[in-house]
């Protein structure tokens, strides 16, 4: 590609104000993926701290009366083993 054709090319800007209403809709989103990705490695590391245990039967589904309280144990358990 020749070096001037990149001169030759026209640039359409849009308008401040659909800039902006475009800004408005899309600030939002990208935090929601955001918080959809870091529930995503939540729910990963808890995935990881509790498969091996219900393999190895230590902790069973049915046995548990409150799977919140299983999860919130696994996953304090597996974040000291990173650190």
């Amino acid at each position: 590609m020749n070096r001037n054709a990149a001169e030759e090319c026209r640039v359409v800007v849009p308008p401040q104000v659909a800039i902006a209403e475009f800004a408005s809709l899309a600030w939002p989103l990208l935090g929601y993926k955001d918080r959809l990705v870091e529930e995503a490695e939540t729910l990963a590391t808890i995935r990881e701290a509790l498969l091996p245990k219900l393999i190895v039967g230590e902790i069973r589904v049915s046995d548990t009366e409150d799977p919140e309280e299983e999860i919130g144990q696994a996953a304090e358990q597996h974040e000291g083993v990173g650190e």
